[in-house]
């Protein structure tokens, strides 16, 4: 079974199980989501079922209070910090996409929704902190990949070498893609064809993009596929990743991996797949200063969300206040 047979079949069971549980309108709401991925759909429904216990009544009871009180709600913790931007974006859009189902088929009379404004991020100490951490810069980089490259002689080595060799496959293919972790766990064996050097990841539901690959990520790619053709004998996966168990990656697994050859070379930062991603989009912006061919390789819609991989703002002050110096 192919990695996006794999997904969608697990996020089928996950909204089955949602909807046995819940009123009838709200599989009219999934199948309103007819044009979303499914892992949105899923996600969307998760986000209005906690919505609807909070204000405890029925959809044409709502009113526009209840939508703009929840947003009110969900911005905070219960500690008082502010929950993230995304987090909140999130909300708002599984909200507005119920809002506009029941105002067509007339459970209400308005789209409240459309009177609420989108959560944006805000910058304080935090977030600048966050995003300073949140990428290798290109020393830490360089020491991370040293890191993985020695990981079969490595001190904190916990796996035979075979293992270390389909570890850097999977660092490498992150940061040369810049994929997400879902997008990486999906790739099936006939998605790549080192002859061409090129692998063909599906991301964010039915987004299928081909990438051209360097001789760094061909030759890591080889040699594993080499490992995995004797770690694989009796077994069968179409998957391209593949964990000790024989069969297709979990989230999980790939988190701790990643993570695991940072811990001795990286101080301070939890290295994650999304900030290798994040790596990726910085290093990118950093060595080209174009904001729309980064958007283009990280198969972003719109340059906004491109924009939050620019971490070189501190750069960008001192740099005015160099020029401003010289002209005083």
């Amino acid at each position: 079974m192919s990695g996006r047979q794999e997904e969608k079949r697990k996020f089928l069971n996950l909204i089955n199980g949602i909807l046995n549980n819940s009123p009838e309108y709200m599989r009219g709401f999934s199948n309103f989501m007819s044009d979303s991925a499914i892992k949105t759909k899923y996600y969307y429904l998760n986000h209005v079922n906690a919505f609807l216990k909070y204000v405890n009544k029925e959809p044409e009871d709502l009113l526009f209070d209840d939508f703009s009180n929840y947003m009110n709600e969900i911005a905070y913790k219960e500690d008082g910090s502010r929950t993230s931007a995304s987090y909140q974006i999130n909300i708002y859009s599984s909200l507005k996409k119920f809002c506009e189902y029941l105002y067509v088929t007339k459970k209400l009379t308005e789209n409240y929704m459309l009177y609420i404004k989108r959560p944006k991020a805000k910058e304080s100490q935090e977030t600048i902190e966050k995003r300073e951490k949140g990428y290798l810069t290109e020393k830490e980089l360089k020491r991370y990949i040293r890191s993985v490259e020695i990981g079969a002689t490595a001190p904190h080595r916990v796996q035979s070498v075979e293992w270390d060799i389909r570890d850097k496959a999977i660092i490498l293919t992150f940061l040369c893609t810049g994929i997400r972790n879902t997008a990486l766990r999906m790739i099936d064996l006939q998605d790549i064809n080192l002859k061409e050097k090129t692998i063909i990841v599906t991301d964010k539901g039915e987004h299928v993009r081909k990438f051209d690959i360097p001789d760094s990520l061909c030759e890591a790619l080889k040699e594993w596929l080499e490992c995995r053709k004797e770690i694989m004998k009796g077994y069968d996966s179409d998957a391209l990743f593949v964990s000790r168990k024989r069969n297709r990656m979990d989230s999980g697994t790939v988190l701790n991996l990643v993570k695991r050859y940072a811990d001795d070379v990286i101080d301070g930062k939890n290295i994650t797949p999304h900030k290798l991603r994040a790596t990726y989009g910085t290093q990118l912006y950093n060595k080209t200063g174009d904001i729309y061919f980064v958007q283009e390789c990280m198969g972003h819609s719109n340059p906004k969300v491109t924009e939050l991989y620019v971490r070189d703002k501190k750069e960008n002050t001192k740099r005015a206040g160099d020029i401003m110096d010289k002209l005083l």
